[in-house]
């Protein structure tokens, strides 16, 4: 693993409020980009404060068992099989990513 930080590093240096927001927001020349949190943040965060690196752990585990359970109470399908139709939905579209290399 390198020893400097590189460009990620410098970033969350310069932006410490980081994870206050779901979301990052880098400005492009089509708009902008959108991105969760990378993961490379979170082990910089967990060199700084553990704690506050488990507490968000945490915190996003309940968002996804709340999102799991709004999306069981929306259909008539158990678990397993949402989970499923789910899962065939992401091939169908990745199938569609398909490019050929002529």
């Amino acid at each position: 693993m390198s020893r400097k930080p590189g460009i990620a590093g410098q970033y969350y240096q310069d932006h410490p409020e980081v994870y206050d927001y779901r979301y990052i927001n880098i400005p492009g020349q089509e708009g902008g980009i959108k991105f969760t949190v990378p993961r490379y943040f979170d082990r910089l965060l967990e060199k700084e404060d553990p704690e506050a690196l488990a507490r968000m752990k945490e915190i996003r585990q309940k968002i996804v068992t709340e999102l799991d359970k709004e999306k069981d109470t929306k259909t008539t399908y158990g678990t397993k099989n949402r989970l499923e139709v789910e899962a065939r939905q992401k091939e169908a579209v990745a199938k569609m990513l398909r490019r050929s290399l002529v």
